[in-house]
């Protein structure tokens, strides 16, 4: 492990953003100057157990000065975790005052034109991890009616649309589902249905818990692969391990020009 060094913010653990890494996306941000290592056991977290979850915590210098935590690793519960341990990170966030945060995942994509690696802002997110959902979905489908739902805050769709130079970052719905396995191809389907652009197995319940908090919040997703059906192939772990790792450059570059437009994601006070 790295040795332990002290940032310059006066709380210890504080920090101008935190980012929870998806699956495969750990490398991200390795480029930076680190600042500080912890595990997620040594500040009293619950360690993952998912291949490509290190379970990790970084304080690294990014642009501009700022300093930028990266999480290694989250929870999930299909992990046989309570929802309120899933959101370990974003309840450690708000503890420590570090106010922005932005979510990534792996995912699955439904919409015919994304392609792996492609990044697309949730600017909503579909809840269909727990029990009733489905028959709700539905019901929506059934009455023509629209989903109420949790999704990233307005001035990262605001960030998205004025992007350049930086890697192209799409906006759309984003749907959860509980895992460990795949989407089976009848769900995607009505998914798609419900106007649904990517598929995974995190980011929801965080995003809504980190909303709760009153941290601003944008959750991402890096698509992996087409989503189950879709695709020729079966869909492998491996694969979207290998996927996510040749992503985490380009995400380290997007996140790079997101940290320059800190001063435009003000917390209310």
């Amino acid at each position: 492990m790295s040795e332990n060094r002290q940032g310059t913010h006066p709380d210890r653990f504080c920090a101008d953003w935190g980012i929870i890494l998806g699956s495969g996306l750990g490398d991200c941000g390795a480029s930076w100057p680190l600042l500080q290592t912890f595990t997620f056991e040594q500040v009293g977290l619950q360690k993952p157990t998912v291949p490509g979850h290190e379970g990790l915590l970084e304080w690294r210098r990014g642009p501009d000065n700022r300093v930028v935590l990266f999480c290694r690793g989250r929870l999930h519960s299909y992990e046989g975790h309570s929802l309120p341990a899933v959101c370990q990170m974003v309840e450690f966030f708000a503890a420590n005052r570090i106010q922005r945060c932005l979510l990534t995942c792996a995912a699955g994509g439904i919409r015919k034109d994304l392609t792996p690696g492609d990044f697309v802002l949730a600017r909503e997110i579909l809840l269909a991890h727990y029990p009733g959902s489905w028959p709700q979905f539905a019901a929506h489908l059934e009455a023509g009616t629209k989903i109420t739902s949790s999704g990233s805050d307005l001035r990262f769709t605001r960030f998205a649309t004025k992007l350049t130079d930086a890697t192209e970052l799409k906006c759309g719905l984003h749907a959860q589902m509980t895992g460990p396995s795949y989407e089976t191809p009848a769900e995607v389907r009505m998914l798609s249905q419900l106007g649904v652009w990517t598929v995974g197995m995190s980011s929801g319940v965080e995003l809504t818990r980190s909303r709760e908090l009153g941290l601003v919040t944008g959750a991402i997703a890096v698509v992996a692969n087409p989503a189950c059906g879709l695709g020729l192939n079966a869909i492998s772990h491996e694969d979207v391990l290998k996927t996510m790792r040749n992503a985490a450059r380009k995400l380290e570059r997007l996140i790079h020009h997101l940290v320059l437009e800190t001063r435009s994601f003000q917390v209310d006070q």
